[in-house]
């Protein structure tokens, strides 16, 4: 099991945990708790079908443009003051993110895959409510509604749907 596996189910396991706990102490605390886990949990799931994606791709050496395999690596470029090339670590809104590495990962396996724009306008409201907390401005950015909570859970659903179907089972498991 190399650092990527680790990463994905360390993740997965946060998330379980405080899903648990949330349901012991239906308290603020474990709202946000749960809210940031799930949030970390997508992050890094993200980064580990990237490199999948990657490695596949180098294993079949197959071809893919410049701009994709920057996109895959995280990575822009630019030139510094001294005019030579340099690397900037890239920082790609989630849901965009989330959908390029889904549909990255497939096509690498020779699949197909079309996230729908309802799921993603519906991911793009939990990101809202993960946003609210994580860059707080007034004491009710830090609360987390049942509605709040609801949204959350439902793209964690999404997001667990599409890594149990909508791609191979190629990403390591607890089990």
């Amino acid at each position: 099991m190399d650092t990527t596996d680790n990463i994905f189910l360390i993740l997965r396991e946060d998330v379980s945990s405080c899903l648990q706990q949330l349901n012991k102490h239906d308290t603020q605390f474990w709202r946000r708790n749960y809210v940031r886990a799930v949030f970390a949990f997508f992050e890094g799931s993200v980064f580990v079908m990237k490199r999948m994606t990657l490695d596949e791709i180098n294993e079949n050496a197959l071809e893919l443009p410049a701009a994709t395999e920057a996109l895959l690596m995280d990575e822009s470029y630019e030139l510094s003051e001294d005019a030579e090339p340099v690397s900037r670590r890239l920082h790609l809104p989630l849901a965009r993110n989330v959908k390029f590495a889904f549909e990255s990962f497939a096509r690498a396996l020779g699949a197909s895959l079309q996230i729908d724009p309802k799921d993603l306008y519906d991911f793009k409201q939990a990101v809202k409510v993960r946003n609210r907390i994580t860059h707080p401005k007034t004491n009710e950015d830090v609360v987390i509604s049942d509605a709040d909570l609801t949204v959350v859970k439902k793209a964690e659903q999404w997001f667990e749907h599409l890594l149990a179907t909508d791609t191979p089972k190629r990403l390591p498991s607890d089990s």
